[in-house]
């Protein structure tokens, strides 16, 4: 039976730069390592040192559970019974204590050094094993499953994925991990060294922490990772997604508490009152409490109101039938910018010049009337708070609104996508479907991995050009059949392709060779993908001198036959195969 102590310990406040601090010492305290909001609207926390656990109020009093049972507890979070489940690394078995502090413990031969435990999809519990290499499952009845995987090494931390999935830090192999509900795994191999913590984010994305090279990174569900290094990292142990919309971790070498907006904006926040911090948590007032492990006490941070600013981007935007004349549109929010997203709004645009359909609504999904039955769409969506309007979404895929069936037969993939580059646009040919019938084909470029708008190709063409390109900028494509009501499958992405005239010359420096002659040094345009052909130099005059072009390979050029005496500025334009580019900023003044 668990040992309740109660009292409040000496309430030391402190003020860090736009931050109010708290500590909240107390003797029954030792070597805190997690902290988890419970559903009594306290914090619950592990003592590690002296096999307990701690609650404390958000008025500061503190309580204290110990039982035999208890083992270096290590992790610890709320379960869907009403209960705080954590783990016993010292005992190999995972415990569960009442908020009333009734303790229970399960053991199972599987369980072997537990470090972390998160509520999962379905009101199970999922924990890292530590020293098995494998993730286990307990439910709220006590039954425990086991997954092990060759790519599972050393896992420390686990939490529940926007996506309906488990994710995990593989700390000895740096890598994150991925679990479904049935146990199927991924892994996603990170370059920088030991991923500690992780946390679902904000943007529909995972967050974690790097504690040996000092950086925070974010991982997409399809897998994609950043990494946002910035001073004063040190050493970042915990992470956990506060009430203003960014991520607030522990940097346990640093001895502060840093924020992170999902834009990777980085602030710290520094105290005598924060001393070696591990474990952090929102709390059920919107401040963050913390672990000290470095005086035994658990820290309290409330900081000012960060200015606001338009929402990000939704992503993963998806469209279904609704009606004869509507779709509904389904997304994801992105972080809203610290103000509440007022407005999310919905446009439907059609590929073959059909009117354009708008709906706002409050969340996912917002349907959207009006559009012209049986042509083809593409939707995307804007999410606007107090300070403005986001960026519009990724489109789409295309639908055809009134659309009951498959049509005459579903057309199969294009395949051999090939692309020639021109002046912003590019030329995109491929080999028709094989099967199905084909009325037109969909062409979509990808910037990145950013899919942008769709062209219809009416018919069975199967080469178009793509206009509308950002010169400089390297896209892949995809191409869809369609037949009237549906779009097959997408063929693979075509090579990659720069389209664009070269970039204008930089660095331009103008010098007198002899009477008359003027040497013009510059720095080379970028080809932006195809080879440079020629430099074109031209020199006016500000005071009456003849003007002379001269061309060439490369830097410098001269260009001579100038009136002598008279003052001139040149500038320099670039030619590839595609076009001439822009022309340079001019020179400083030269006489010739």
């Amino acid at each position: 039976m668990a040992v309740p102590l109660a009292g409040l310990g000496v309430v030391v406040t402190g003020t860090a730069a736009g931050a109010a601090v708290t500590q909240y010492p107390d003797p029954s305290i030792a070597y805190p390592t997690s902290i988890a909001a419970g559903p009594d609207g306290a914090l619950w926390f592990t003592n590690n040192a002296n096999n307990s656990i701690g609650r404390v109020t958000t008025g500061g009093m503190v309580t204290n559970y110990a039982d035999a049972t208890i083992s270096k507890p290590t992790g610890i979070v709320a379960g869907s019974d009403g209960a705080l489940w954590f783990t016993n690394n010292g005992n190999d078995s995972i415990g569960r204590v009442t908020t009333a502090g009734v303790v229970s413990n399960f053991r199972h031969p599987t369980i072997a050094k537990p470090l972390d435990i998160t509520s999962g999809p379905g009101g199970a519990l999922w924990f890292t094993n530590f020293n098995n290499n494998s993730i286990g499952r307990i439910t709220t009845a006590g039954l425990v499953t086991n997954y092990m995987s060759p790519t599972i090494a050393n896992p420390t931390s686990i939490t529940a994925g926007p996506d309906g999935a488990l994710w995990f830090t593989n700390f000895n192999s740096n890598s994150i991990g991925r679990i479904t509900g049935g146990g199927a795994i991924t892994n996603f191999m990170d370059a920088t060294g030991g991923p500690n913590n992780i946390t679902s984010g904000p943007d529909g994305a995972l967050w974690f922490t790097n504690h040996r090279n000092g950086a925070i990174g974010r991982i997409t569900t399809s897998g994609v990772i950043t990494h946002y290094s910035a001073p004063g990292i040190d050493s970042p142990y915990s992470i956990t997604t506060g009430p203003d919309g960014a991520l607030w971790f522990t940097n346990n070498g640093h001895g502060s508490i840093g924020r992170i907006t999902p834009k990777g904006v980085v602030t710290h926040y520094a105290d005598a009152g924060i001393v070696n911090p591990l474990g952090i948590a929102t709390g059920p007032d919107g401040a963050l409490w913390f672990d000290n492990v470095g005086n035994n006490s658990i820290g309290r941070i409330t900081v000012e109101t960060m200015p606001a600013t338009v929402p990000d981007q939704p992503t993963g935007v998806s469209v279904n039938y609704a009606g004869t004349d509507g779709v509904s549109v389904g997304f994801i929010p992105g972080f809203n910018g610290g103000a509440s997203v007022t407005t999310f709004t919905a446009t439907c645009m059609s590929l073959d010049n059909e009117p354009t359909g708008t709906a706002s609504g409050s969340g996912s999904p917002i349907v959207v009337t009006g559009l012209t039955s049986l042509h083809p769409y593409q939707c995307t969506v804007t999410a606007t708070n107090l300070v403005g309007t986001s960026v519009a979404s990724s489109p789409s895929n295309v639908i055809w609104p009134g659309t009951t069936g498959p049509g005459c037969g579903m057309p199969s993939a294009p395949r051999m996508v090939t692309t020639a580059p021109g002046n912003n646009s590019a030329v995109v040919s491929w080999a028709p479907a094989a099967s199905g019938c084909v009325a037109g084909y969909i062409v979509t470029p990808y910037l990145g991995s950013e899919q942008q708008m769709s062209t219809l190709i009416a018919g069975e063409g199967t080469t178009t050009v793509i206009s509308h390109l950002v010169t400089g900028s390297t896209y892949q494509f995809t191409v869809s059949a369609e037949n009237g009501s549906v779009a097959g499958p997408a063929s693979p992405l075509s090579a990659p392709v720069t389209v664009g005239t070269p970039t204008a010359a930089t660095a331009l420096k103008v010098s007198k060779v002899a009477k008359g002659a003027i040497k013009v040094a510059f720095k080379a345009s970028r080809a932006n993908g195809a080879p440079i052909t020629r430099y074109a130099a031209t020199c006016k005059s500000s005071n009456g001198g003849t003007t002379k072009s001269k061309m060439g390979k490369a830097a410098p050029i001269t260009v001579a036959g100038l009136t002598k005496g008279k003052t001139y500025t040149c500038a320099v334009i670039a030619t590839n195969s595609r076009g001439p580019g822009p022309l340079s900023a001019r020179s400083a003044r030269v006489k010739a």
